[in-house]
């Protein structure tokens, strides 16, 4: 379903999130995630979130709506985020959920990585 990790070198939470989901996965998520984000940014050190969603199918309208307000109330100090996608449908979908400058959707994980690190130039640790 999901696995979260954190790099302490590139300041990069790393996910990857694969099947399709209901609404108490997304539950267990989201705990996670918020865990993840309160530990690896505390004393307000500045971080990326890179989500490789390639393998994550399109989801139920009910999940995607609990993505919108991922993270809102974790206090973090995430600069960028990026979701890497496998189709342009899943792009599409990414787009339409969530609109924000600090938010990029890509089909390519490397390109992710540059515009994360660039983000993350451009902030103080």
């Amino acid at each position: 379903m999901y696995s979260i990790q954190y790099s302490p070198d590139t300041r990069i939470l790393e996910m990857k999130l694969e099947g399709r989901w209901n609404e108490e996965d997304f539950d267990k998520f989201d705990k996670a995630y918020s865990d993840a984000l309160r530990r690896h940014s505390l004393g307000g050190k500045s971080i990326a979130v890179l989500s490789d969603s390639r393998e994550f199918h399109v989801q139920t309208q009910e999940v995607a709506d609990r993505f919108s307000k991922l993270g809102t109330g974790s206090g973090a100090k995430v600069v960028a985020s990026a979701i890497v996608v496998g189709s342009l449908l899943s792009k599409m979908q990414a787009e339409r959920i969530v609109h924000s400058k600090k938010l990029g959707v890509f089909l390519d994980i490397k390109e992710a990585k540059a515009w994360l690190a660039d983000a993350l130039s451009d902030v103080a640790a």
